[in-house]
């Protein structure tokens, strides 16, 4: 008898635990989509920005950095 409460009790523990990853994935995708539809119209415009003035870096021999010399090691 015991092992059958042993089973029982595994058994709504895991189900229980499988409904809730369930509803959090849904949420986590939900989010991810909602994402994605506020940065696509955003994107193409970033892209011309960057196009038009791209970043300019600093020239390595400016880096005073304590670790300038060992930056390619």
């Amino acid at each position: 008898m015991n092992a059958v409460k042993m089973l029982i009790a595994m058994a709504a523990l895991s189900a229980s635990s499988l409904v809730m990853a369930e509803g959090g994935g849904e949420r986590t995708v939900a989010r991810m989509e909602q994402a994605r539809q506020e940065a696509l119209p955003v994107y193409p415009l970033a892209q011309r920005q960057e196009a038009v003035a791209p970043a300019v870096e600093a020239p390595a021999a400016n880096n005073k950095t304590p670790m300038a010399d060992h930056r390619d090691c």
